[in-house]
């Protein structure tokens, strides 16, 4: 596994840390993944939060993590690892403004 990766994901942990609170808002959402769809087109996240706040729009109400991002396996590797552990803290960043709300990167813990 990639070291620089392992270093921005906990660095960014420990960044954020302090501000993780369950709900979403323009730009994340932070809670537990309720939902993951894997198809040939991407692959499809839910939280079990209300999304509808997030300045995107929603892929059949789930964020998009496309087939063409740089760490798409570590991410969702750690998608997994949460839903499967029943974390509640998962944060999810996207793109605002994309048409299928484009999963920037995800910090859990």
């Amino acid at each position: 596994m990639n070291f620089k990766v392992i270093f921005a994901g906990l660095f960014f942990s420990i960044l954020f840390a302090t501000n993780v609170n369950a709900g979403c808002n323009h730009q994340r959402c932070t809670g537990s993944v309720s939902n993951i769809y894997i198809s040939e087109g991407g692959t499809y996240i839910a939280v079990d939060q209300d999304m509808t706040s997030l300045n995107c729009t929603l892929s059949s109400g789930r964020m998009t993590l496309r087939n063409s991002h740089a760490n798409r396996d570590a991410v969702l590797s750690l998608l997994l690892a949460a839903q499967a552990t029943g974390r509640d803290d998962v944060q999810i960043r996207i793109s605002e403004n994309t048409s299928d709300c484009k999963i920037n990167y995800v910090i859990s813990g």
